[in-house]
């Protein structure tokens, strides 16, 4: 098996947005000295630790895999992410903040499957498209692709995920249009998933709530519009160039998940919109770049293997400044790279490992 030598565009790229995440959450974790200082440096740890040097070893060992075992072993990882999903509700070992069962608590710090579930759910929908079979009958396409899709959904919302429920099943959608699905049956998915959708939006009144907060933004400032107007506050702030870094005012007690969900909106507060404009190219670089690598890949699987994962975290990306831009609803997903989470660091490296190798072998 031939090898490619490893995308350094890519690889830089990455590296760049990894560098200025870091340093942007250093700064935003410094309002939570004032509750507690050990708070701080156990979530500066974890970053670095966990998130980082756990990410870079994740990221190498990625890699080196052969896209013929990752594709070998699909299904078992696929099942075992949705095992650890599921063991969030199990008594004692799962954990809930703020009314959601996401996360696995080992002590020391928290996990959520939800992160490895995405990575797995992509790689098994690579793998599975990239058989032989008529994408264009429903029977062997558009049916089975739901029947896998909505296990892991419905576990999402049952947490409830549901902005990861969404990234996850559109990163699928992203494969199976790579893979040729006709036009008029993707039309059918968008039409089901926006009647989906607003079934869950009636039956949970918090996802209304968020609309309500969206279409009216002044109507209750203090309360379910809080956290974007005081994300639009720290954004205007910044102005053209900043208040340089360190010197965010909003992260001290005002914006809520300063160093999580609303970390885009601290780091434009330091650095302006000069600062924050440069990272969205970035970020676009990164992922024209990525589906640039799918366009060169030797193989059905690796080419849906790099579209799925370069496509789900591209909409996480997306997605976490459009709500803090006011462009879309109020979510939780954090920004990839940058926000607090040891192990969502963790997760986006092994994406990125995987991406690298998928495009480097000539086989898979």
């Amino acid at each position: 098996m031939s090898v490619r030598r490893v995308d350094r565009l890519f690889v830089g790229l990455t590296a760049s947005i990894v560098v200025i995440g870091l340093i942007t959450f250093v700064s935003a974790s410094l309002g939570s000295v004032i509750d507690s200082s050990a708070e701080f440096w156990r979530s500066v740890t974890l970053q670095f630790g966990l998130g980082l040097v756990g990410g870079v070893i994740a990221l190498v060992a990625a890699f080196s895999i052969d896209p013929k075992r990752i594709k070998q072993w699909s299904l078992l990882f696929f099942i075992g992410s949705l095992v650890l999903t599921a063991a969030t509700f199990l008594p004692f070992i799962g954990l809930t903040l703020n009314g959601a069962t996401r996360w696995i608590n080992l002590g020391f710090t928290t996990f959520q499957p939800a992160e490895l579930l995405k990575i797995a759910y992509v790689v098994y929908i690579a793998a599975w498209a990239s058989r032989p079979f008529n994408i264009t009958r429903v029977s062997e396409g558009l049916l089975p692709f739901g029947l896998i899709t909505i296990v892991p959904m419905l576990l999402l919302l049952l947490q409830p995920d549901t902005d990861t429920a969404l990234v996850l099943a559109a990163s699928g959608m992203a494969i199976m249009v790579a893979a040729g699905l006709p036009w008029r049956q993707i039309a059918m998915i968008g039409v089901v998933g926006v009647l989906a959708l607003g079934l869950v939006v009636m039956v949970r009144p918090y996802l209304w709530d968020r609309i309500e907060s969206y279409i009216y933004q002044n109507a209750d400032p203090l309360g379910s519009g809080f956290q974007l107007n005081q994300a639009l506050i720290a954004i205007g702030s910044g102005g053209t160039w900043g208040r340089g870094f360190g010197q965010s005012v909003q992260k001290f007690t005002y914006l809520p998940e300063a160093d999580t969900d609303s970390i885009f909106a601290v780091y434009a507060e330091e650095f302006g919109f000069v600062g924050a404009l440069l990272l969205i190219v970035l970020y676009t670089l990164w992922t024209v770049r990525g589906y640039s690598l799918a366009l060169t890949a030797m193989t059905p699987f690796t080419r849906y293997l790099i579209v799925g994962l370069v496509s789900s975290i591209t909409l996480q990306v997306f997605f976490n400044i459009a709500v803090m831009t006011g462009l879309l609803p109020v979510g939780g997903l954090p920004l990839v790279f940058m926000s607090r989470g040891g192990t969502a660091l963790l997760s986006a490296l092994l994406a990125v490992g995987l991406i690298l190798g998928a495009h480097a072998r000539r086989s898979a």
